[in-house]
């Protein structure tokens, strides 16, 4: 799956001040939020949040969201829409390690040779795609999730560490101003 954001004015005024730690936070609430989206859904399911294992669940907007986690607020959360729950017991260890994208480990290597031998044979249209996602790679912040894959955060990853494996990488492509998440999961 690719979910790509463009950021609201509110947040390119905060893109232009960030550090490199806060802006790991905006890749990891970007992150989280595509997991829980994951499923086929035509908008935005309304969120609820547990701030603390005795917590009830309470609705909570995205908006509220994203500032507790750049105000480092989340130490421990479950965030719920209709159709998943994601917890995370020690959310600020919950980081990611920066990487290199390149055509060489993007979503679409990863998905080039599956265990049923479909093939794409269209390269063409596949270069096309990669460019009008990533452009020329070189400006992207990237950065890898999988080491985080192992933990029970979510069931989205059970499929694919059962057999064909997982993927997951968000960028920032700031010449389009585009945060760019993609992930996969998927078993037989």
């Amino acid at each position: 799956m690719i979910f790509i954001y463009e950021p609201c004015e509110l947040m390119e005024i905060v893109l232009r001040k960030v550090n490199e730690s806060k802006m790991m936070e905006f890749h990891k609430i970007l992150f989280a939020l595509s997991v829980l989206q994951q499923e086929d859904i035509p908008e935005l399911a309304p969120l609820s949040v547990k701030l603390s294992s005795n917590d009830s669940n309470q609705p909570i907007s995205y908006g509220k969201l994203f500032l507790l986690m750049m105000n480092d607020k989340l130490k421990y959360c479950e965030i719920s829409n209709t159709f998943e729950t994601i917890r995370f017991d020690s959310f600020p260890k919950f980081k990611p390690q920066k990487t290199k994208l390149s055509p060489a480990n993007d979503i679409f290597k990863l998905c080039e040779n599956p265990p049923y031998g479909i093939k794409n044979k269209n390269s063409l249209n596949l270069t096309k795609i990669r460019s009008d996602i990533y452009g020329d790679y070189k400006s992207l912040e990237s950065y890898n999730w999988e080491s985080h894959l192992e933990t029970e955060w979510s069931s989205f990853w059970e499929a694919g560490k059962e057999w064909w494996g997982t993927y997951a990488h968000s960028s920032y492509f700031p010449i389009r101003n585009l945060f760019i998440i993609a992930f996969a999961s998927t078993t037989d």
